[in-house]
């Protein structure tokens, strides 16, 4: 069984940290796994005992979060000789014997060499792994895999949602001005969703009545829609409230291509992509596992949206951020540094172990895209059944 060292910085990735140690402990055992807060003693060197702990493991794991080079203030911690954090990496790297595993948090990207000292120049040579709030089952699976030890991890949420998801009713309403019609590129969304439960698709493209998931088949067309949490003339929530925060936004969504998409914190944990909704004043939603849940987060905004930064207003619709395949594989969009099979780079990751590569291609009714296995070397197209925007 391996021993694992994570290396993070507690302003930025801390919350992770703790959710990773907890996920890798129950499967490598806590014996096998070492993070600064839970095995240094007081009164311990910390340097000397982290040099010990990393001639020891097999893994050294590197969070890599926004500020990992630079904190808010615009300050290199990274040039510090005495941050505890180079002197990790740095260690890790100086350990022959020592795999380093880079873990890219939430859009977060690797350093260029040229960014880093020269005792953590060699970093960017590994390959990185994402995790995110969306997919920390699969960046698990995939650590687990690079490791060598331990059983696959189960469908479960990394730190912003800890407890299970309960599904609820199968029901919805659905606002649409011609159910099924694709999308176009550049051309304006022709059918819109507004979920108020799990999700499913209208009749037409997929035979099911609306308000119902229909059986995996043959369909005529792919399904477009735009994401829509509240009912345009009441302002109403058409969602499952999972809980309501405090927080705010702090840029534009990387997942989702819209004016009213943000990136936001609550807490320590970043959330994408929240939406501004008719209806509610100072406050965004926030998707609970994809748009087919029919729950979400409801961030109460503490400072004004960063207006001035917004991406631009729905440009042509290009990258959905959710998208559902035919065989019922529900997807959603990854960010930051991936890696690529067969030139295409990883785009997607879904349930039921399958992640997608490249853009959706959308010459024909019918959109597809190329999927596979997770970690598999080998991929092929796949029909979407719908796709969310």
């Amino acid at each position: 069984m391996p021993d694992v060292f994570i290396s993070y910085r507690r302003q930025d990735t801390a919350g992770y940290a703790r959710w990773l140690y907890d996920a890798l402990a129950a499967r490598l055992g806590e014996g096998h796994v070492f993070i600064d807060v839970d095995t240094i003693g007081p009164g311990e060197d910390f340097a000397q005992r982290i040099q010990d702990s990393l001639s020891l493991c097999d893994v050294a794991i590197v969070l890599i979060g926004r500020h990992w080079l630079v904190d808010e203030a615009g300050v290199r911690r990274i040039d510090d000789p005495e941050d505890l954090v180079r002197l990790e990496v740095a260690a890790a790297l100086r350990e022959n014997r020592v795999r380093v595993v880079p873990v890219l948090v939430e859009g977060a990207t690797m350093p260029a060499r040229s960014d880093l000292p020269g005792d953590l120049a060699d970093l960017p040579r590994f390959n990185a792994i994402e995790l995110s709030a969306q997919h920390g089952a699969a960046a698990l699976n995939r650590l687990l895999a690079t490791i060598g030890g331990g059983r696959a991890a189960p469908t479960q949420a990394a730190p912003a949602r800890p407890e299970p998801i309960q599904r609820p009713s199968r029901t919805r309403r659905l606002a649409y001005a011609a159910a099924g019609a694709p999308v176009a590129a550049g051309a304006a969304v022709a059918l819109i969703l507004a979920l108020s439960g799990s999700g499913g698709h209208p009749s037409g493209p997929r035979g099911g009545p609306a308000g119902h998931a229909a059986a995996p088949g043959p369909i005529s067309a792919t399904s477009a829609f735009i994401y829509t949490p509240t009912d345009a003339a009441s302002g109403s929530l058409l969602v499952k409230v999972h809980s309501n925060a405090s927080g705010h936004c702090f840029a534009p969504s990387i997942v989702a291509a819209r004016s009213d998409a943000w990136r936001c914190f609550v807490g320590n944990i970043i959330h994408d992509p929240c939406f501004e909704a008719a209806g509610l004043s100072a406050k965004v939603v926030c998707p609970v596992s994809g748009p087919w849940s029919g729950t979400a987060d409801i961030i109460a905004l503490t400072t004004p949206l960063p207006g001035g930064s917004a991406n631009p207003s729905r440009p042509g619709m290009q990258v959905a951020w959710a998208i559902e395949l035919v065989d019922g594989s529900k997807c959603e969009l990854l960010s930051g540094a991936v890696p690529t099979v067969a030139g295409l780079p990883l785009s997607y990751s879904c349930t039921d172990h399958v992640d997608l590569y490249g853009k959706p291609s959308r010459s024909a009714a019918v959109w597809t895209i190329f999927a596979g296995p997770e970690n598999s070397t080998s991929i092929g197209k796949r029909p979407i059944a719908a796709a969310w925007f």
